[in-house]
């Protein structure tokens, strides 16, 4: 009989093994090679894998339209995005799965007696066999779910902020790739134009016009001009590492769509009250940051509901030694919260939700900041702009108009005519970058209030990440 039993138990322990190895999971390697992910990069780099590698877009009439290929490509591509999405799908998998409930135990072994009744009729050692679990009482399970559930929409929520931190940003780098490309071709202009002065300086010279020191001061103009065009190709050079990190594809392939098309600068710009509403609903930290409020609400409730002890159940079966009879038994147990009450815990989340609270608060005063700051450098950028283009160029035009008929009536030196080219270049140079300033600071003011400001050609087709818009007082 005793052999029976102790069979009976260890069949048990097997079959209890058998469930616990049906239910989990096995391990299944997945090495990290660097030669294979850097194959793979760089074919996604080059678009090897895309069908719009081919040049197919130029017969989609897509190359007038660079930005929003650039656009299509950095939401499929973007290393950034890429991350915030691996995130993403860690929190969703996680939420996929209900929590589950506290496993059962299980204990089976002998119960050995000492000094029996020689005259018993039972044996020394009899069976034990413990069962435990436990039931929650204070629904901490759903509150983890919960839990795990917001943790995924803020991580989805990170995921569409980053994307729009991207697509502001890569507006942003687009104008500036455009203006660098004109840039480049106004210096080689200026270039040319201080080549050709040079030219009639030596004429000069054999006519009598112009002395050797004139010569050299043309000479010396022309030497910083090519510098300074070999600096504007370096800042190209750096605006298209910068967008090729961004987007994650080749200079090679940003080239094959690029056009200088940018918006027209005659978007309707917000006023300050607006703008601000606009702000609050659009800002991605903003987003961020109201979702982890949300998160830290519900990781505040899971702490409380972590005070109430679990209602522990443990039947029981076994044998008396030395005595033919059998025990059943079941207890009922629960932790009495005297002395931990999970004090620290909820501590810890109530000033984690408040400093989140706090973060907010100066998150909107510094992005509140940083909007008035770029309205105010786009209406002084308009006014400089404005200043360049109606008065200063072409002032400077006409005067070297009249400087070159003066010097070839002799009328003035070579030095004053190098110096009223001068000017012209110089403004011409300044229109430039005050256009850009213009732009710099209408991108601002879109970083600020998390919104486009004017379209690129073909951009309003484009799908814009949209943000969760923020509680109202009456929810």
């Amino acid at each position: 009989m005793l052999r029976t039993r102790m069979i009976f138990l260890f069949y048990l322990a097997l079959f209890g093994a058998a469930l616990v190895g049906a239910g989990c999971q096995s391990y299944e390697p997945h090495p990290l090679v660097p030669l294979e992910i850097l194959g793979e990069v760089e074919r996604a780099r080059d678009l090897l894998d895309v069908d719009v590698a081919d040049g197919g877009d130029a017969d989609r009439g897509l190359t007038d339209r660079g930005f929003v290929r650039a656009a299509q490509w950095m939401a499929a591509f973007g290393p950034a995005l890429k991350e915030a999405r691996a995130a993403f799908d860690r929190a969703q998998a996680v939420a996929g799965i209900d929590t589950p409930w506290p496993n059962p135990t299980i204990g089976a072994g002998p119960a050995v007696g000492s000094r029996l009744d020689p005259g018993g009729s039972s044996r020394r050692v009899q069976p034990l066999v413990e069962f435990g679990f436990a039931i929650p009482l204070s629904g901490r399970l759903g509150y983890t779910d919960d839990l795990n559930q917001v943790i995924a929409e803020s991580a989805h929520v990170k995921l569409v902020a980053r994307h729009r931190r991207s697509y502001l940003e890569l507006r942003a780098l687009y104008a500036d790739w455009v203006l660098a490309r004109r840039n480049v071709s106004v210096q080689n202009e200026i270039l040319e134009s201080a080549r050709r002065s040079l030219a009639l300086t030596g004429r000069l010279i054999d006519a009598g016009g112009a002395t050797a020191l004139d010569l050299g001061l043309m000479e010396l103009e022309v030497a910083r001009r090519g510098m300074m065009l070999i600096d504007t190709r370096a800042e190209e050079v750096t605006i298209e590492e910068r967008l090729s990190s961004l987007i994650g594809v080749s200079f090679e392939q940003l080239q094959k769509v690029f056009h200088e098309t940018l918006p027209v600068l005659d978007a309707p710009i917000p006023q300050r009250a607006e703008a601000q509403k606009i702000l609050v609903a659009n800002h991605p930290d903003l987003a961020e940051l109201r979702a982890a409020y949300e998160v830290a609400e519900k990781e505040l409730r899971l702490e409380i509901a972590k005070q109430y002890p679990d209602l522990e159940l443990g039947p029981f079966f076994e044998g008396d030694p030395g005595e033919r009879k059998k025990a059943w038994g079941l207890t009922i147990g629960i932790t009495i919260p005297i002395f931990d009450r999970n004090e620290q815990a909820i501590a810890a989340a109530e000033k984690e939700r408040d400093s989140i609270r706090t973060a907010y608060e100066a998150t909107l005063n510094r992005q509140l900041a940083a909007l008035e700051s770029a309205l105010a450098r786009y209406d002084l950028a308009r006014e400089k702009s404005a200043l360049l283009e109606t008065v200063i160029v072409p002032r400077a035009k006409n005067n070297l108009e009249v400087a070159l008929q003066s010097i070839k009536a002799a009328a003035i030196d070579s030095l004053k005519y190098l110096d009223v080219e001068r000017a012209l270049r110089s403004a011409i140079s300044d229109a430039l970058h005050a256009e850009r300033a213009i732009r710099h600071a209408l991108y601002e003011i879109e970083q600020a209030i998390g919104i486009p400001l004017g379209f690129f050609p073909g951009e309003e087709a484009v799908d814009f990440p949209l943000l969760p818009e923020p509680l109202t007082e009456t929810e």
